[in-house]
């Protein structure tokens, strides 16, 4: 297996139209703050994104769009209190763009959680100059970050200057798209200087987040000139000093920021007793790689393909730089693209896709995941009464308060029209969320979660899904209308106003799937732990027979229907399309997505990345449907043709559902999904936030499909996947229900060794065969007609 090479993310060369992308990559985090990663000299320009943000920090704007008034939530960007500014001789500040670049390198230290930038530029009258930045988001003191800035004349000796500042003028401006609404989130109430400090504090308009970031600079040259100012929304301090040739100067710059949503008098002593806590740079960044390395213990992965290795590293960082065990008692979600501006920093169904990887490395932030729901449970009952439901509806977009934060309004970016956006029908998520209940409670045997707050959620839920269904005398079919699929494309049917579609398949598939798996837990349950539910056998019945008699819509030739009718619209090619959305680009031809088949990203094919062949074809035969696995694998290929892969997700979700039918194509479509953000040809979406949930599906798609490792309640299952043998050897670290454990796969041979520290043993399910796996012992499993040899087809050459 590979060292530590594959944890290390490097660059090199400016291009300063791929900048952005780059803030974004090497951005950091430690699940309470996320830093993105913008020269400390730089300002919001088409090049440049300075951004700050905290997990849970949103604030509510009011926007006039088509002549409304509309509310949108968003993450807020938080006051600059790394900016930095230098310049020489009396020269213009400095900026890259401006410069002779002789050198420019930029690195990412997995292990340690460091970013480092190094340059070498000409400017003046030939002056060259060598510039240096590193920077970190601690781990161990969570609230403090850490930049250091090195700058050596080379060829001459002369002033320099300096411009430290807290920035509380920012606004949230990274989103194009977002450019017509409201985006001044804060307000600043008080800016303070003390000694080698400065302190700002500001407040969100509506969410009324008190925010204090506090500063601490220490020069390892003698300063001269300093003079500290304040304008309106802003705190800083100039200085200067003469320095000869060839010597480095220095500067250290600790930045504690601390937030609040009660008024906390206290705030400004707590960032300085952080910034006392870390003492200086070097301690604090010690303390803060120490911290990581301990991370990293717990989620040890390991390849011999090294550019498998290193995307899989970068996705098990970036997951706990925005969801770390800091996150814990935050009452946070897990945004889909993380602590960033996309999406407005709102929580999707992305976590679905992070459970399965989090819930066995780190399984008590896959419960905080789990808890932010229930700390919303309240808000999805009353979002159910106003759609006349019963139970609990969660909504498509979360955010703060619970309520269903969809935006009203889209911009077309191709011809500036608005359109209604009607994707918050999208009531897939609530089994989503069920589903990640069992599969953390599976994986971890927490029976106190489950009869508790778990099963609180789950029985809302079922009472949601019983009450939204319609039933159908003539046939003794239920029904589910009017919503929207995981597509997204789909809203309504042509020439209706009558929103949503009828019975898409992956929506009542899974609502089945909750409703029998819900009514069988509860049958289990001891009584006392579901007394307080109130749920009666009349209930109970009823999901039982609903999740018997659910519709699915399947063509006489046997194709499984997306929704009711899709067969009937008109196929179109996405390669007929330019770029962009297909939907925008219809929209500006005059035409209607909803008239076509033509589908943004997976949707049938999530069932086959949720459930196993077997487990599907188990839930039709309970729908009272004969389907073989032919016709699984049909309907798959069919939607694959015509998807646009309009989304980051959509591509490593067919790279599951094709995997027990179509190995290389499966492989094919994993290889490209992984790690998108590595790849400057995905610079314009990657500008605005990481694809934290495709890069945690990826994960997911190696360890659940392809290695056959999930988990049960009563054990762990073995079911690699023929697939396996295209890959070169893998190794992971997990653990089950209190145990540790490693998974191995040599290229011929799969196996599971237990620690010796566990406490008991293992019930391990291997293609059917129960066998056990005592502390210290292993188990193996020989993958027939494997190849031996290291195949380089499998995400190709490094």
């Amino acid at each position: 297996m590979r060292a530590q090479g594959s944890r290390i993310i490097h660059v090199a060369g400016y291009d300063p139209e791929d900048e952005r992308r780059r803030e974004s990559l090497f951005s950091l985090g430690n699940g309470i703050l996320l830093v993105r990663s913008a020269m400390p000299w730089s300002r919001a320009d088409t090049y440049h994104y300075p951004g700050m943000y905290a997990a849970g920090c949103y604030n509510p704007l009011a926007s006039q769009i088509q002549g409304q008034t509309v509310w949108n939530e968003s993450i807020v960007n938080l006051p600059n209190g790394l900016a930095l500014a230098l310049r020489f001789e009396g020269e213009a500040w400095f900026t890259l763009e401006q410069m002779e670049i002789l050198h420019y390198e930029q690195t990412l230290e997995l292990q340690q959680g460091i970013m480092r930038r190094q340059m070498r530029v000409r400017h003046g009258a030939g002056r060259l100059t060598e510039i240096e930045e590193e920077r970190f988001v601690s781990m161990a003191v969570p609230n403090v970050v850490g930049l250091r800035l090195s700058v050596t004349p080379q060829n001459w000796s002369g002033l320099v200057e300096f411009r430290s500042e807290i920035d509380g003028s920012v606004e949230n401006s990274s989103v194009e798209k977002h450019a017509d609404y409201a985006r001044k989130h804060l307000h600043v109430t008080s800016r303070k200087s003390e000694g080698d400090e400065l302190t700002l504090r500001a407040e969100t308009v509506h969410s009324h987040f008190q925010i204090v970031v506090r500063t601490r600079e220490l020069a390892s040259f003698p300063i001269e000139n300093s003079v500290v100012s304040e304008r309106e929304e802003a705190i800083e301090r100039t200085y200067s000093a003469e320095t000869p040739a060839m010597q480095p100067m220095v500067i250290d710059k600790l930045m504690a920021v601390f937030i609040e949503q009660l008024d906390e008098p206290h705030l400004q002593e707590r960032a300085k007793c952080a910034l006392d806590s870390a003492s200086n740079y070097e301690t604090a960044r010690e303390q803060h790689g120490a911290a990581w390395t301990k991370l990293w213990d717990r989620m040890r992965f390991a390849a011999q393909h090294e550019r498998l290795e290193q995307a899989q590293h970068l996705t098990l960082f970036h997951l706990l730089q925005n969801y770390s065990p800091r996150t814990l008692g935050r009452d946070a979600g897990l945004p889909a693209r993380g602590w960033q501006e996309i999406y407005r920093g709102q929580v999707f169904w992305d976590e679905m896709f992070a459970v399965p990887v989090l819930s066995i490395r780190f399984p008590e932030l896959a419960r905080e995941i789990l808890v932010y729901r229930y700390n919303r449970l309240d808000a999805a009952r009353e979002n159910a009464r106003k759609n006349g439901l019963s139970g609990a509806l969660y909504p498509w977009r979360s955010a703060r308060t619970g309520r269903e934060d969809t935006p009203k309004f889209q911009k077309n970016p191709e011809n500036g029209h608005w359109r209604e956006d009607h994707t918050e029908r999208q009531v897939h998520i609530n089994a989503c969320i069920a589903w990640d209940i069992f599969h953390y409670v599976w994986a971890t045997g927490d029976l106190e979660f489950f009869h508790g707050q778990g099963m609180e959620m789950l029985v809302e839920i079922c009472r949601m899904w019983a009450s939204l269904v319609v039933h159908d005398a003539q046939d003794d079919r239920f029904d589910i209308c009017g919503i929207v699929g995981p597509d997204e494309f789909h809203t309504r049917y042509p020439n209706q106003d009558r929103l949503g579609v009828d019975n898409n398949a992956y929506t009542n598939v899974m609502a089945a799937w909750v409703l029998a798996r819900v009514a069988d837990a509860l049958d289990a349950a001891p009584c006392a732990a579901v007394a307080d539910l109130a749920v009666t056998e009349e209930e109970r019945s009823r999901w039982h027979r609903i999740s018997r008699r659910l519709r699915v819509h399947i063509t006489p030739d046997g194709l499984i229907c997306q929704f009711k009718g899709v067969q009937h619209l008109p196929a179109l090619d996405p390669e007929s399309l330019g770029e962009g959305s297909a939907d925008w680009q219809l929209e500006a031809r005059g035409k209607d997505i909803n008239d076509y088949q033509l589908f943004k990203q997976a949707d049938f094919a999530m069932l086959l990345y949720l459930l196993s062949p077997e487990e599907l074809l188990s839930m039709f035969e309970r729908l009272g449907y004969s389907v073989d696995p032919g016709q699984l694998h049909r309907s798959v290929e069919y939607y694959h043709k015509l998807t646009s892969h309009g989304s980051s997700l959509s591509q490593v979700s067919y790279a599951a559902a094709l995997c027990p039918f179509d190995q290389q194509l499966s492989v094919s479509l994993w290889c490209e999904a992984l790690a998108p953000d590595l790849d400057p040809k995905h610079a314009k979406g990657a500008a605005e936030g990481l694809h934290l949930g495709a890069m945690a599906a990826s994960m997911d798609v190696l360890q659940r499909h392809y290695l056959g490792l999930s988990v049960r309640a009563d054990c762990l299952l073995l079911e690699p996947a023929g697939v396996l043998t295209m890959l070169q050897p893998v190794e992971l670290g997990f653990c089950y229900q209190g145990g540790r454990f490693t998974v191995c796969w040599d290229g011929g041979v799969l196996q599971i060794q237990a620690a010796s520290s566990n406490q008991k043993r293992t019930v391990v399910r291997l293609r059917g065969a129960a066998t056990f796996i005592e502390p210290g012992g292993e188990v193996t499993l020989s993958v027939g007609g494997c190849n031996n040899q290291p195949s380089r087809q499998a995400c190709g050459s490094t």
